[in-house]
């Protein structure tokens, strides 16, 4: 019966171990293990590369200190020989160590910390060209008509969050560096960190950044359950508020929306905590659109354009505590 080499048994020559989540963040990417299978194959030797997390130690304790590790893989049980090496393993070999495998993880480990920074798997070379073309062509309809964005805060123009994960996914870009310079309330970022990348985002718009810092902000249990419960009697007992005075204000709001807005506003001025008053204050930002008759359907927008309902004359009272409270939760 004939035999087919793909039939053969493979044997692990070695593992290497990844020691950190940011390198292993980085490795994971298929591209780097072609570059790796790629870089170590050679006219008598063709191995295959596998990353794996490590959950277990070897003392089989949960969550190891390793976070994962490079298995290198070949067909068939032969011992590798130090003539199917590449080159650039050979060199570095220790001459009484050519034929160890412990040796030859050790200078690929080696090549693979140096290779971190730079990452050349992510080079623009003529066939990761024709992959990534090959990607983006399968993609097919971009309308992504069934994704909905998370609504922490209503923000016009902000795209769905299926772009920027496809488009991360299609490139290659897991475990690497995503950086959005007009990142909005941070769709890409919260993409990217999904994906294993680290996500710088900007944005020149002051709400857009206000609304990312909330959003990428932890929160420990204390916090949140102060924000829950937060309740409509402590804010209407504030004293001593400031009711805005712009020109035509009592288009926009009724006369005691403003005021429960204003004791909203300062009862979030009185928190100490950085992080819940960052919360609150996003909270705060989102409910001014449903607390006015000049509204939009969509997006919570408005404008100085904004017809009132037909036959109203001026905006009518909205509970902004209400709002506010419903929104926190």
């Amino acid at each position: 019966m004939e035999h087919y080499q793909l039939l053969s048994d493979t044997s692990k020559i070695f593992s290497i171990p990844i020691d950190t989540k940011e390198e292993f963040d980085i490795l994971r990417n298929p591209s780097f293990t072609e570059w790796l299978e790629e870089i170590l194959t050679t006219t008598t030797f063709e191995p295959f590369v596998i990353i794996n997390s490590k959950r277990y130690s070897n003392e089989n304790k949960l969550f190891s200190n390793e976070t994962g590790e490079i298995q290198v893989y070949k067909l068939n049980n032969e011992t590798i020989k130090t003539g199917q090496l590449p080159d650039w393993i050979k060199k570095q070999l220790p001459k009484e160590l050519k034929m160890s495998n412990e040796a030859i993880a050790t200078v690929i480990k080696r090549e693979v910390s140096r290779s971190i920074r730079n990452k050349p798997w992510l080079n623009l070379t003529n066939k990761r060209r024709d992959i990534l073309k090959a990607n983006l062509d399968n993609i097919g309809n971009w309308s992504f008509r069934l994704t909905r964005n998370e609504g922490l805060h209503s923000y016009p123009g902000t795209f769905v969050h299926a772009i920027p994960a496809t488009l991360i996914t299609a490139l290659g870009l897991k475990g690497g560096t995503i950086y959005d310079p007009f990142g909005g309330t941070g769709q890409t970022a919260s993409e990217a960190i999904k994906l294993s990348c680290r996500a710088i985002t900007t944005d020149s718009n002051t709400i857009a950044t206000m609304i990312a810092k909330a959003k990428f902000t932890y929160y420990s249990i204390e916090q949140r359950n102060f924000c829950l419960n937060v309740n409509e009697t402590d804010i209407r007992k504030v004293k001593g508020i400031t009711l805005p005075s712009f020109e035509g204000v009592d288009k926009w709001h009724h006369s005691q929306t403003i005021i429960e807005l204003a004791k909203i506003r300062k009862y979030i001025s009185t928190i100490d905590d950085n992080n819940v008053q960052l919360f609150l204050t996003v909270c705060f930002s989102d409910i001014l659109t449903a607390c006015t008759a000049r509204k939009g359907k969509e997006h919570g927008y408005f404008a100085d354009n904004t017809p009132l309902s037909k036959g109203t004359s001026a905006p009518p009272y909205e509970n902004a505590i209400v709002h506010f409270l419903n929104k926190i939760r």
